[in-house]
């Protein structure tokens, strides 16, 4: 019998299979392929060169920013008190200090940029030198340049010591404005004397302090006459020379303090 051959009818299935085949196969490739790809990129999965001793090379190269140190320097002044132009002094203050420098008045006073005196300020590095805020008003800031100088052993034998004090050699003014006072970092101490805080403001005196925020709960002397700390429950008021110099928050102290009323210069009161 002779081989049958098979014709183009029964070709034509078998063709037909082959092309719907053959792309189903392509897809059930390229779905595999797919899938492969996104386990190898699921985040969840951690690669083995992360874990163990892998190599520097494998490890991500950008990392991330390390966070703040709470005890970092600050970047600028901390931020002002509410105030309104009716805040804004006209009559001239002077700072409360511990002590003045001596000469001032005899040095005559030069006017400067903002930007000049803080290059000046940044360039002072000497610990026998000292840039003074001496006090403002209106329309300008006052400072002083001043230098402690060293005592004289020329002679030879020895000498009585005595106090020393430093002398200005340079006076500067400049004109006020809101960037000038927080470019020299002086804007807090302005806010302390003409906004002040609770109602208490730089240069009042001890009565005043206590007819507002009532007696202390301790006071810490800071040895010169009048130069003391209230202490309050929140708060502390350094006085210096009997005025309200700063105001900070409470701190706890290792050694005693007194009870409120023995502060030195307190008017009906003393130690």
């Amino acid at each position: 019998m002779a081989p049958s051959i098979p014709c183009d009818r029964c070709l034509i299935p078998v063709r037909a299979r082959c092309r719907t085949a053959i792309p189903f196969f392509m897809i059930v490739v390229a779905g595999l392929t797919v899938v492969t790809s996104c386990a190898k990129r699921d985040p969840t999965v951690k690669p083995a060169s992360a874990s163990g001793n892998a190599p520097p090379s494998a490890l991500p190269s950008v990392l991330p920013p390390p966070a703040a140190s709470p005890l970092a320097e600050p970047s600028g002044p901390p931020p002002r008190l509410p105030r309104t132009p009716a805040d804004r002094t006209r009559r001239y203050v002077r700072i409360v200090r511990a002590e003045y420098p001596v000469n001032s008045a005899s040095v005559p006073r030069e006017e400067l940029s903002p930007e000049a005196l803080a290059a000046l300020k940044a360039q002072s590095h000497d610990v026998r030198t000292q840039w003074v805020f001496e006090g403002f008003d209106g329309k300008w800031l006052d400072f002083s340049f001043s230098r402690l100088p060293r005592p004289d052993n020329s002679g030879g034998a020895p000498t009585v010591v005595r106090r020393v004090h430093f002398v200005t050699e340079r006076r500067v003014r400049v004109a006020r404005t809101e960037r000038a006072e927080e470019l020299l970092w002086v804007s807090p101490v302005v806010d302390l004397y003409e906004i002040g805080i609770a109602g208490i403001r730089g240069g009042m005196t001890a009565a005043d302090v206590v007819a507002r925020l009532g007696e202390p709960l301790a006071e810490d002397g800071l040895g010169a006459y009048g130069n003391c700390d209230f202490i309050y429950s929140d708060r502390e008021i350094r006085f210096l020379g009997n005025a309200v110099a700063s105001i900070g928050p409470a701190v706890q102290r290792p050694w005693p303090v007194r009870p409120g009323g023995h502060c030195a210069g307190r008017l009906g009161s003393g130690r």
